[in-house]
């Protein structure tokens, strides 16, 4: 069974470290990529999660996604 957060954020670090980040709301990934950064150097790059279930970090639902 695949779990479907309401956000996603995809970030990299200093370190060269990149990771998805799950959360239950924008400011949730944000401050979990915050907490990372003790680990990982600054974020040198993020952005929403994108795919046909989410638009721009927000789950929309593959039935509610539109193809451009």
């Amino acid at each position: 069974m695949k779990l479907l957060w309401p956000y996603k954020l995809c970030v990299r670090f200093e370190d060269g470290y990149e990771v998805v980040i799950n959360g239950n709301s924008d400011e949730d990934c944000i401050c979990k990529m915050g907490d990372m950064q003790d680990t990982h150097g600054e974020v040198t790059w993020y952005s929403g999660y994108c795919d046909e279930d989410y638009v721009d970090g927000e789950y929309v639902g593959r039935e509610n996604f539109v193809y451009e």
